[in-house]
């Protein structure tokens, strides 16, 4: 069970190198329009006769009391991500408006748990200790369950991506892979990305074959700051496994 928990962990940890690696160049804008300058020609600029007459501007009397407006916030606060919630063998989040009920073959792995497994893993992988801090920071490791069965399993985190939050789910995903392809430690045979329906929200992903595993799919859906994601892993060998696996989550 040990090594299984190796394996599911490799492509979680490889999901958080956007949080953990300095990927800023890869988020700039177009290189080519940058430190430029343009000075416009004398010639072209107002003349200072047409200007308005400051006698005709506003009474700064009138203006508006400046302790009535409202703080840059208001009506606009960003909804913080709040990490689901297992009751027994049902698990909720209502911040993704998710839910999913497992059978009793499941092992459950709460948020700490997670995430000191994937401490575990990121040191076994060789990162180092700047770069786990940083992934540690950005990503929220909701929880993972494994069917004791099969060792199948399932795992959700969370990645705030600000300043980046711009960063699209096509884009994140290709980093993604660049990431599992440039890994050396497990073999990847990645398909293209595609549109999967989980939950009732439509989420960006791909399926993978790996080394020693069936199957894998991980999916992505970008919210506000946040990027959630899915990793689905089928150790069953069965046709239409990561389908069934999907097939747990449905709206609340």
């Amino acid at each position: 069970m040990k090594k299984i928990i190796a394996v599911c962990l490799a492509l979680l940890c490889m999901t958080g190198l956007l949080a953990a690696c300095d990927k800023q160049e890869a988020f700039a804008p177009d290189s080519g329009t940058q430190g430029t300058s343009t000075v416009a020609d004398p010639d072209s600029w107002e003349d200072p006769d047409s200007w308005e007459d400051p006698d005709s501007w506003e009474d700064p009397d009138s203006w508006e009391d400046p302790d009535s407006w409202e703080g840059p916030d208001s009506g606009t606060e960003e909804e913080l991500y709040q990490p689901g919630s297992w009751d027994g063998n049902v698990y909720t989040n209502e911040y993704l408006g998710l839910t999913a009920e497992v059978d009793d073959n499941w092992q459950i792995f709460d948020r700490e748990q997670v995430t000191e497994l994937n401490r575990q893993a990121m040191e076994q992988l060789g990162y180092s200790d700047v770069k786990i801090e940083k992934a540690l920071q950005k990503q929220i490791y909701d929880t993972m369950f494994i069917e004791m069965t099969t060792g199948s399993n399932i795992q959700i985190t969370i990645e705030d991506l600000y300043p980046n939050d711009f960063v699209t789910e096509e884009t994140y995903l290709e980093i993604t892979k660049e990431g599992l392809e440039n890994n050396t430690i497990y073999g990847y045979e990645l398909g293209e990305n595609k549109t999967i329906e989980i939950g009732g929200y439509e989420f960006t992903g791909f399926d993978a074959k790996i080394e020693g595993v069936n199957a894998q799919r991980t999916c992505v859906y970008h919210k506000g700051r946040y990027m959630l994601c899915l990793i689905f892993t089928d150790m069953s060998g069965e046709e239409g496994g990561l389908d069934m696996m999907t097939s747990v989550f449905s709206p609340l």
